[in-house]
């Protein structure tokens, strides 16, 4: 979890959406169509795209929302405050398959999701819900003049 900058504070809303989705692999095309109606061509679209595929994809892989009948949330808002933008990001899930986590080897092609998470978002983390957790990320970049 990180907190590298402060969040902008008097934030208005610009644009939001969501909604439920099946916990299908076929869903991440989904959230990335969400990101890209709500982000644009802003110069954090990539980044955006990636956090947002990584967390989705991990509720399908890693969570109950993965399995036969399962499903996640996904919700979504850009916020500005004076020239920053914020993508606001939260993924509620139906909870865990498993509790083991192991770190990555090296020749594993899986696993580094929320280190890119982490490398990428200005603020995340995770948060306990019944059912499940929600994972939630912020994303700032500058508004071009």
């Amino acid at each position: 979890m990180t907190n590298r900058t402060d969040p902008p504070t008097e934030a208005r809303l610009l644009v939001h959406g969501g909604g439920v989705l099946p916990g299908l692999p076929e869903s991440i095309s989904n959230v990335r169509d969400l990101i890209r109606t709500l982000v644009g061509d802003s110069p954090t679209i990539e980044d955006a795209l990636l956090v947002a595929t990584e967390v989705a994809t991990n509720a399908v892989l890693h969570t109950r929302s993965g399995l036969p009948g399962g499903t996640f949330t996904i919700y979504a808002e850009v916020r500005a405050a004076g020239d920053t933008r914020t993508l606001h990001l939260r993924v509620h899930d139906e909870g865990p398959r498993t509790t083991q986590h192991d770190d990555p080897r090296p020749a594993d092609q899986r696993g580094r999701g929320l280190m890119l998470v982490d490398a990428l978002a200005s603020r995340w983390g995770m948060e306990p819900r019944t059912p499940g957790h929600v994972v939630w990320l912020e994303l700032d970049w500058k508004e071009a003049e």
